[in-house]
C-alpha cells in the first residue's frame, strides 16, 4: 500500500526490527525507512538485506531504489541489473518491469 496511514501502521510495527540481523526483517525495516524519505538511514539495513538475500530480486530492487534516491546512479543501475538477472525474463512483477525499464532508459 502507498497511503500514509498504511505506512504509519507499518512503521509502528517495523520499529522493533531496528536491531535485527535477519535479512528479511532488515529489508522490511529499511524499505519502510526509505518510503518515509529516510533513505540515508535505510541504506545499511537494505545493504545488509541484499547481502543476506542475494537471490531475492525484490530485496535487490529495494536497495537500488535507495541508491537512486540518494543520487547514486551507478550503484542503482548495478542493483537493477541484479534484479533483472535474478528474476529472469519471464518475471512480470511490477518492480522487475520497472528495473528493466530503468536499465533500458540508461542504455538509450
Amino acid at each position: 500500500r502507498t497511503d500514509e496511514a498504511s505506512l504509519d501502521r507499518a512503521w509502528a510495527v517495523a520499529r522493533r526490527f531496528r536491531d535485527t540481523e535477519i535479512p528479511a526483517l532488515q529489508d522490511t525495516f529499511g524499505w519502510i525507512l526509505h518510503r518515509r524519505g529516510e533513505s540515508e538511514e535505510a541504506l545499511p539495513y537494505l545493504e545488509g538485506a541484499a547481502q543476506g538475500l542475494p537471490n531475492d530480486p525484490l530485496v535487490q530492487y529495494h536497495l537500488g531504489k535507495a541508491y537512486e534516491a540518494l543520487e547514486r546512479p551507478e550503484d542503482a543501475l548495478a542493483q537493477f541489473r541484479k534484479v533483472v538477472q535474478i528474476a529472469g525474463p519471464e518475471d512480470q512483477r511490477e518492480q522487475v518491469i520497472e528495473a528493466r525499464d530503468l536499465i533500458a532508459a540508461t542504455e538509450n
